[in-house]
């Protein structure tokens, strides 16, 4: 079965459990420099960092022959425009890929969430963040009926 794992510039760990059992002949990455992401007021030299280490990223994945799909801003080589959102990065190496399933991490951002997961449809499988004690859903199951927490 093959499988899109999609990554953001926040979820940069090689041992991420989204990534656990990736098997190059069947799985491929896709990470995405956002229009959208790189357009809110913030210090440029945060956006260059952040950019960075995800290019960074990307080029120690496939130095251990991972297929990654990276659509970058100033990507010229592709002639098209940089994508709008991340979801729409997904949307273009689904288009070329055409996985199975499309593997998200939770993401910190509720808006990317909504967004990855409407463009998934029924082919998304979402997994936990592992850097966090509990998940979402655990704490909100925690907090029912609590005042104070």
């Amino acid at each position: 079965m093959k499988r899109l794992i999609v990554i953001c510039g926040d979820q940069l760990n090689p041992s991420a459990q989204v990534l656990s059992d990736f098997d190059p002949d069947h799985d491929a990455i896709v990470m995405t420099e956002a229009v959208e992401e790189a357009t809110p007021r913030q210090h440029k030299k945060r956006l260059i960092m952040f950019f960075a280490a995800m290019r960074h990223f990307r080029n120690a994945r496939r130095a251990e022959g991972k297929q990654v799909y990276y659509y970058a801003l100033d990507d010229t080589a592709e002639k098209q425009e940089a994508p709008q959102t991340i979801a729409e990065g997904m949307l273009r190496a689904a288009e070329d890929f055409n996985p199975d399933h499309i593997l998200i991490t939770r993401t910190g951002d509720w808006r990317i969430q909504e967004a990855l997961t409407k463009a998934a449809g029924n082919r998304l499988i979402r997994v936990e963040d592992d850097h966090f004690f509990t998940t979402p859903d655990d704490f909100a199951k925690f907090a029912e009926g609590r005042k104070k927490l």
